[in-house]
């Protein structure tokens, strides 16, 4: 089920507005922003699609916009994209991540339909990353301070990965070495860039270690609001980083 729901700030309570059955199983969902509009609903599921999806009030449900197919095979499986989603800023770029292997990103566009007098949006520039060896976390876009925002700037995403390949030959090559079983799940922050210029994705040359059991990524807000960076959940610790050379600890 899709489900929406209304806060009732009277009783602060939870009112149902919709509820809607699928034909298959979402993956990962989130938010778009559009300016001086109804947000959109981003889905990806084990159909092995992408969907933007808009609430309507008329049908009281949510209606798609566009689609476009990331999964050479339906199913959650490991290798398919669409287990994490990822925003930018700007809300014009999306990043798919599977668990292991895939990463793609998709520019997300306002497409004039001059025959019925509308705008469209639709998926375009598509771009695949592969890395056999990597297993993903989480992944989430980064914003930025203000003073750094522009259209032209790249969009940045950070992930965090375990690179099966790194792992298995620090065991191989040093077997009864008391470092082999620490690093044996050693996790990295690594950064994504989009070259808006060739809709290519680049990893960048950062890659942080981090410890075992990182498990959740959420962006910092940035303009005037906040400095932008990324927050990693770990087991009693959340660290804060930012591309630049910064780096926090916070113990809970």
């Amino acid at each position: 089920l899709l489900q929406l729901f209304s806060f009732d700030e009277t009783d602060t309570s939870l009112i149902l507005v919709s509820s809607h059955e699928l034909f298959s199983n979402i993956r990962s969902l989130l938010v778009q922003s559009v300016i001086d509009q109804p947000d959109n609903l981003i889905v990806s599921s084990d159909s092995g699609d992408i969907c933007v999806l808009k609430y309507s009030d008329e049908i009281r449900q949510f209606k798609k916009i566009t689609s476009k197919t990331i999964g050479k095979v339906p199913g959650c499986l490991l290798q398919v994209p669409g287990q994490f989603l990822a925003l930018d800023y700007s809300g014009r770029y999306c990043m798919v991540s599977a668990i292991r292997h895939q990463k793609i990103s998709l520019e997300i566009k306002l497409s004039e339909d001059h025959q019925n007098q509308q705008k469209n949006i639709i998926f375009t520039n598509i771009s695949t990353f592969n890395n056999i060896n990597v297993f993903t976390f989480d992944i989430v876009g980064l914003e930025v301070p203000e003073s750094q925002k522009d259209n032209s700037q790249n969009p940045i995403f950070a992930a965090i990965e375990f690179n099966e390949l790194n792992e298995s030959t620090t065991l191989t090559s040093s077997p009864s070495s008391p470092s082999a079983e620490e690093n044996q799940q050693t996790q990295y922050l690594t950064f994504y860039e989009i070259d808006i210029s060739t809709d290519k994705i680049i990893k960048k040359k950062e890659s942080e270690a981090l410890s075992a059991n990182c498990n959740l990524l959420f962006k910092v807000p940035g303009g005037t609001i906040g400095p932008g960076g990324v927050l990693i959940c770990a087991e009693n610790v959340i660290f804060y980083k930012y591309p630049v050379n910064c780096k926090t600890n916070i113990c809970i």
